[in-house]
């Protein structure tokens, strides 16, 4: 069973540098330090069998689990990794419990032993990872960047982007790092009294990232979230409280630990020590140190639900022609959202009834001065301009001129072009650009075949600006 949350994009302008970081770490990590450590693993494995060391130890580990009823004469051999693993045994051995300096074999088994040693120290995934038996300080960090194989990496690394980016967008960059850190390393205080007498490596970012759903599903509480459910075959998106993420998380791990932990190597409990991290750490942090939440972020799937409510209910009323209830929404609307296409044309549309009021020149300039250069924009732009430049006294300033001129030349929108040079050449002290724009109209003139525009405005610079770079090119190509 797989559950993601899916209500949030990532949003490039503003990327979760820290997510993305700890991805990078990860992937480093596994494709470099422990690239080799698999067949370190069977090296290990190989030497303790071809050594000899297995003839010497395994008797040993053979008598202590037939005497604490873990295994009978008729029982296949334990394998070398549950030696390894078994804390108390190899305890027992390492202090000369079994092989004392008395015995034949003593020097022999204490030099391949400590070869060893030597060989599994020397192997990432078994020197940094976490052993419930032995913890350290080191490996209670270290462990959380280390992985299995593939698969473990791939799966991490993608619930730690589809829920790390939301869960650092919603805070501090440093309290993001501090928290996450946490939950890795609390995430397996469960397991301390579980698996006190165990040497198997925890590894692995899913306690810190269980950690990290934790602290999603308490930031968002009983606000609703879309998330993706896959269940065997079957698969949807739903919209709950992210706070019952939280109970089917927990009930998903619980279940997972008491069905399949006899027979996976999956560590369920560090996921469960994770999730309850998480939640209670975010709790803590929501209560002495809110400021450094984000409630916009988290308050913006609301927001945007209620905007689009209150935009479609303001297209009803233009649908409708009742422009008298429709304009106030797209004003409120406006105050939100001023660069929004929709609503700005919605508000210039609603108040050209009052035409030449201030509401019909907000909207028309707002416009126009747009910045998007995309042909939706444009289209927009020329239809307004269009419509706003038969009122009798339009509101350009000289700096919007200078933006529509640049923009209506490159889109070769040559008609409206023409309507600003013709504006611009009543007040030219106000426009040092002016012969610019002529000489580019000029060029833009000549290929489309405008012979008498072209004729038009050349005169016209050769009588204003005789010696404008642009009027003395022309001077050259009539010689």
């Amino acid at each position: 069973m797989i559950i993601i949350p899916f209500d949030k994009k990532i949003e490039w302008k503003n990327p979760p540098v820290i997510t993305l970081l700890l991805i990078f770490i990860n992937a480093i990590v596994f494709f470099s330090f422990q690239a080799n450590d698999g067949d370190k693993f069977n090296t290990v494995e190989q030497y303790y069998y071809q050594s000899g060391l297995a003839d010497i130890e395994m008797p040993y580990f053979q008598k202590q689990l037939i005497k604490q009823g873990k295994l009978t004469d008729a029982d296949s051999a334990p394998s070398f990794f549950e030696l390894e693993f078994d804390r108390p045994f190899m305890q027992a051995l390492e202090s000369g419990e079994f092989i004392t300096r008395s015995n034949p074999v003593y020097t022999e088994w204490k030099s391949k032993r400590t070869q060893l040693n030597t060989m599994k120290e020397e192997i990432v995934s078994w020197h940094y990872a976490l052993k419930t038996g032995e913890p350290t300080l080191l490996t209670l960090f270290t462990h959380m960047f280390l992985h299995a194989d593939f698969s473990h990496l791939f799966g991490n690394m993608v619930f730690l982007l589809a829920v790390g980016f939301i869960v650092e967008l919603s805070m501090s960059s440093s309290l993001f790092v501090t928290a996450y850190l946490l939950c890795g390393i609390l995430s397996n205080s469960i397991t301390f009294y579980t698996g006190s007498d165990s040497l198997i490596p925890s590894l692995g970012a899913s306690g810190a990232i269980a950690g990290l759903m934790g602290m999603y599903a308490v930031l968002f509480g009983a606000r609703k979230v879309r998330f993706f459910y896959f269940i065997y075959v079957y698969f949807d998106y739903i919209k709950l409280p992210a706070f019952y993420l939280l109970i089917l998380w927990l009930g998903k791990e619980l279940y997972q630990q008491f069905a399949y932990s006899s027979i996976s190597n999956v560590n369920y409990l560090a996921h469960i020590g994770g999730l309850i991290s998480g939640a209670g750490i975010i709790y803590v942090i929501s209560k002495f140190r809110s400021q450094d939440i984000n409630h916009n972020y988290l308050d913006e799937r609301d927001a945007t639900d209620s905007f689009s409510s209150q935009l479609n209910q303001a297209n009803a009323f233009v649908s409708t022609l009742d422009y008298e209830k429709a304009a106030p929404l797209f004003a409120k609307l406006l105050g939100e959202q001023p660069t929004n296409r929709e609503v700005l044309y919605g508000y210039y549309k609603t108040n050209k009834l009052n035409t030449g009021s201030n509401e019909h020149h907000h909207g028309a300039i707002s416009i126009l001065s747009l910045t998007e250069r995309d042909p939706a924009t444009n289209k927009l732009i020329l239809d307004v301009f269009n419509d706003y430049i038969q009122l009798r006294s339009p509101r350009f300033s000289v700096t919007l001129l200078n933006k529509l001129i640049r923009r209506f030349m490159t889109i070769n929108a040559f008609e409206q072009t023409e309507k600003i040079v013709s504006i611009m050449q009543k007040q030219p002290e106000k426009f040092a650009q002016l012969p610019d724009y002529l000489g580019s109209l000029i060029n833009k003139l000549i290929p489309a075949g405008d012979a008498n525009k072209v004729k038009i405005y050349s005169a016209y610079l050769t009588k204003h600006y005789p010696n404008h770079q642009f009027t003395l090119l022309l001077k050259d190509r009539v010689q």
